[in-house]
């Protein structure tokens, strides 16, 4: 199943329109992230400042909330990586995504950069509802 998903969200990659301008990251969004057969639900908060500069969190329910770093953001990609902690352990993670044509929803991988690269799994991110 994971090599499906990797071969889909390659292929996406490959054939996604770029959109004319960077979309702004700004925002909350809903990641999906699959790992293996598992599928977890992330929640990322994303501020932008006066000078263009983004900064947030990724929050991993009922394990850990990170503060963003290496935020990228143009009109092809958005990316950025987090340091996660586990059992003790901290681990980073970097995530790097290409946008739909409308710029509401990224799709990528998320890989391991210190273990060179490797793949950790697939993403979809796009805005969370807005609540009333």
């Amino acid at each position: 199943m994971l090599k499906t998903l990797v071969s889909l969200t390659l292929t996406y990659l490959a054939l996604a329109p770029a959109a004319l301008a960077a979309p702004d990251l700004a925002g909350d969004w809903v990641m999906h992230i699959y790992v293996g057969n598992r599928l977890f639900e992330d929640r990322v908060h994303v501020e932008r400042d006066a000078q263009g500069a983004y900064t947030g969190t990724v929050t991993v329910p009922d394990r850990f909330t990170s503060p963003l770093e290496k935020v990228t953001v143009t009109a092809d990609v958005a990316s950025f990586e987090i340091v996660g902690h586990e059992r003790g352990e901290a681990f980073r993670v970097k995530y790097d995504g290409r946008w739909d044509a409308q710029g509401t929803i990224f799709v990528g991988i998320a890989t391991l950069p210190e273990e060179k690269g490797d793949l950790l799994g697939g993403f979809v991110a796009q805005r969370a509802p807005h609540k009333p």
